[in-house]
């Protein structure tokens, strides 16, 4: 049969994050973290969250979603209900009634439900000969928090990690997800049902834990939340990807402003991050028509780096924007050079019968000979 579990409370808190600190809802922001082109009005009441716990952790016909998490608001409260499917034998009503309750939403967040829960209940529709979901916006928050927080940024993607990195949140005798299929498979063979309630509890605290992520992303995004090093840089990406490239250019010429008191922070050791926010910084003045100031970015990242990336960036801006023939000759010099001695590193370090494979450098010397031989054309006119 199928049973559910409905809970309702204004009351949710996890870590040092509170429902209460975000009302009055607006949700709104998350159409842009989303990347979502058409702006709307989006009401909190049409909101869906989804969280599932299932046989297995593939999407093939074997895996069975038996628990299905469900939450929603209410008059400001958070309606949070369990549906589960007892035995497999009630998966049809189990089913009917999950579309049901699909129905009267617009929108879906989930944490990963884009690859995983939404195609494997899908999958469960097809088997059983059902229509499929109704049509809805998905907002999956693995994405939207990969956005936020760049590669490195994080130990890791779970939605564990984010909680206690966003909300200061530490599970503690959680079920671990592993042991979740076993306990369900002793419930309906045996009927041994004394780990079902730590299921219950596990799949309330993710429906809990994704609603107060979801509007703590939002937040960070309407605030302009740049407090954290790492979002500061996930921020700027994503009002550039939006339109917003004056927002993001000031953002990021702040972050790089303070960049050297924080010189010891923890959040500066992720070199890799600030390294990018100063090549993105860098583009974003160029394409801002700002070329001196973008020059000037490019110069920082050959100091710090030693970038060709950003020589190269800095040589055509020189050339083509700045009419700078001698600077730009000398950019195009160092990067000459440099290509010399990786390609003479190269053969000295082959064994006898490898073979030197082309592509081995970012720009070939012929390309580069070729920039050389234009920026004098260029210089000897200038001068005559």
């Amino acid at each position: 049969g199928v049973y559910r579990y409905r809970t309702r409370t204004p009351k949710v808190e996890l870590g040092q994050s509170r429902l209460r600190h975000h009302l009055p809802l607006r949700l709104s922001g998350i159409l842009e973290l989303a990347l979502w082109p058409q702006p709307e009005a989006l009401h909190p009441e049409d909101v869906l969250f989804l969280d599932t716990e299932t046989t297995g952790l593939t999407r093939g016909a074997g895996t069975l979603p038996f628990l299905t998490g469900l939450a929603c608001f209410e008059n400001n409260q958070l309606v949070r209900e369990l549906v589960l499917l007892s035995e497999p034998g009630g998966e049809e009503a189990y089913l009917d009634y999950i579309q049901k309750c699909f129905r009267r939403f617009q929108y879906l967040v989930s944490y990963n439900g884009r690859a995983f829960d939404v195609p494997l209940l899908k999958n469960r529709l097809i088997l059983n000969r059902k229509p499929g979901l109704p049509e809805f916006l998905h907002f999956d928050l693995l994405h939207i928090f990969r956005r936020l927080y760049p590669k490195g940024s994080l130990s890791g993607y779970r939605q564990m990690d984010l909680e206690q990195h966003v909300l200061q949140y530490t599970r503690e005798g959680d079920t671990p997800g592993a042991e979740i299929p076993q306990i369900y498979f002793d419930y309906v063979k045996y009927g041994h049902d004394g780990g079902m309630a730590g299921i219950f509890e596990h799949n309330l605290t993710d429906l809990s834990g994704m609603v107060l992520l979801f509007l703590e992303a939002i937040r960070m995004y309407d605030e302009r939340d740049s407090a954290r090093g790492a979002v500061r840089s996930g921020l700027a990406r994503i009002l550039l990807r939006n339109r917003r490239g004056e927002e993001a250019g000031q953002l990021l010429g702040e972050a790089l402003q303070t960049a050297e008191a924080n010189s010891d922070s923890e959040e500066d050791q992720v070199g890799s991050l600030r390294y990018r926010d100063f090549l993105l910084l860098g583009q974003l003045q160029r394409r801002r028509g700002r070329f001196a100031e973008a020059a000037a970015v490019f110069e920082e990242v050959i100091k710090r780096y030693d970038c060709p990336y950003a020589r190269m960036a800095l040589a055509k801006l020189l050339e083509h924007r700045l009419k700078d023939f001698p600077a730009a000759l000398a950019q195009t010099d160092e990067l000459l050079e440099k290509e010399r001695l990786a390609a003479q590193a190269a053969v000295n370090n082959r064994s006898d019968d490898a073979p030197v494979l082309p592509g081995s450098h970012i720009y070939s010397a012929s390309e580069l000979q070729r920039r050389r031989d234009r920026i004098l054309k260029k210089q000897a006119r200038a001068a005559g």
